[in-house]
């Protein structure tokens, strides 16, 4: 399944692959308490896709911006699609709790499949809490700023935010026309870290179910798929970008494409931050609630 699947993406396939024939629903370990009371307290869920063998970067998450997803208020988990469980794997997940692994295959074609399976999981665990952060495990997350957002824009439904990439075209080499015959792909945010609302995770995999599969996550999920059901995909400067710039991470929601170094090193930029401006206010007069619930 696995090699057959990968050799039909490599090449010039007669007609298109249907979704519903590749996505194996389900989880091998779905970890449902990590979502207490199928998130009616919570108010942000975050699920970072990752491979079984990114132990690095999920390790460097759990030190720096995963620190903030410790709240009693936030749900967090890494998705694994199925592949070999090692040793390793086995103690990384006894001593952390917090791989989800997917029933679809590894590997980066099939990230697509490992939002899906996201999506599911929301669907049958976690469906109260409001909205989702999808991201990767190479992507820093400046957690304040994301949750003054999600302050900012309570109460709205129906709607992806993110950094939205309106005219990317097709690499023919992987995506050939056979799959996807347009010269241009329909607008999508960056895969590296989105914001959705929840009531949107149903109608998105009712879509996926009746549609071709297309390698390309967030044109996917986000373009194709959002297109589908009608719902509003909104551009926010600076949600999502690559940056040589370590300040940069105070300034965006999610800088991509970090190995775990810079992700401490982003870190210490964001907490230090924090940690002067508290030191330079009375306590009483803080107002932001993020800061508040973080640092007093």
């Amino acid at each position: 399944m696995h090699s057959s699947w990968l050799l039909l993406l490599a090449a010039t396939a007669a007609a298109a692959v249907q979704t519903r024939d590749i996505f194996r629903a389900g989880f091998h370990r779905p970890l449902p308490e990590l979502c207490p009371a199928r998130g009616e307290s919570t108010r942000l869920l975050v699920l970072v896709a990752s491979a079984p063998g990114h132990a690095a970067r999920r390790e460097a998450i759990r030190l720096t911006w995963g620190h903030f997803l410790n709240r009693r208020d936030l749900a967090f988990a890494f998705m694994l699609g199925d592949a070999k469980e090692t040793r390793a794997l086995k103690d990384e997940q006894h001593t952390w709790g917090d791989l989800i692994v997917a029933k679809s295959p590894d590997g980066y074609p099939m990230l697509g499949l490992k939002t899906l399976h996201m999506l599911e999981w929301v669907l049958l665990y976690c469906p109260l809490a409001p909205r989702l952060l999808k991201t990767d495990d190479d992507v820093f997350v400046n957690m304040p700023y994301l949750l003054q957002f999600i302050s900012d824009t309570a109460g709205g439904r129906g709607a992806v935010w993110g950094t939205v990439e309106a005219k990317g075209t097709p690499e023919r080499e992987h995506v050939p026309t056979s799959i996807y015959p347009y010269p241009i792909y329909p607008p999508h945010a960056r895969g590296a870290a989105y914001l959705m609302t929840t009531d949107l995770v149903l109608p998105l995999l009712r879509a996926a179910l009746g549609a071709p599969y297309l390698p390309h996550e967030a044109v996917l999920v986000t373009g194709m798929l959002l297109h589908n059901v009608s719902a509003e995909l909104v551009h926010v400067p600076g949600f999502t970008a690559y940056s040589a710039d370590d300040g940069d991470a105070l300034r965006l929601v999610a800088l991509h494409g970090l190995h775990s170094r810079r992700l401490l090193s982003c870190w210490r930029r964001v907490f230090e931050a924090l940690y002067d401006y508290v030191l330079t206010q009375d306590p009483d007069d803080i107002a932001d609630p993020v800061i508040r619930e973080t640092f007093i």
